[in-house]
């Protein structure tokens, strides 16, 4: 194998490693996100937001180190670069290294595939609470009957009439 092919995937290699570890953290941080969400603790969302961010650059920094690795490969097998995936460098690798790279892509994909499913998951959960806060919203500061609510047999259980919170002492 031509050494300069070698340590381009041995780059490759090191570059994937990065990329597991972000996933993994990054399914993590939804995790934690739903959970603060719920919870509604607002210092802990901020600070997770600040995180993210931060986390965002590294992933930047990853993206651009595995894009320049996969161009100098495409150049190296005389294919173009939106050509160029880790299972076309497999069939042009040698065995060892070819079951490595293999490795890497059946590590990476689950969890990619898991990161784009907790991605969809949160993102239903953000878009509910907007809902539920606009629906709350609209109950409180409007006097129409557009904010009817309804219990787990279909009944209107909205009052608009009724006092929201009892001042009584």
């Amino acid at each position: 194998m031509d050494i300069e092919l070698k340590n381009l995937v041995e780059e490759l290699l090191v570059v994937l490693d990065e990329d597991i570890e972000h996933v993994g953290v990054m399914l993590g941080r939804m995790d934690q996100l739903r959970e603060a969400v719920i919870k509604r603790d607002e210092t802990f969302l901020r600070d997770l937001l600040e995180a993210i961010h931060d986390e965002s650059q590294i992933h930047e920094r990853i993206e651009l180190r595995r894009d320049d690795v996969r161009r100098r490969l495409a150049e190296i097998m005389g294919c173009g670069e939106e050509q160029m995936n880790l299972s076309l460098l497999c069939e042009n690798l040698e065995p060892v290294m070819r079951q490595t790279v293999a490795e890497k892509q059946s590590e990476l994909k689950p969890l990619v595939e898991k990161l784009n499913r907790e991605h969809i998951l949160t993102s239903m959960l953000l878009k509910e609470c907007a809902r539920l806060n606009s629906m709350m919203l609209r109950g409180i500061f409007t006097n129409s009957d557009s904010s009817i609510t309804y219990n787990s047999r279909g009944d209107a259980s909205w009052r608009a009439h009724r006092e929201l919170v009892n001042c009584r002492l």
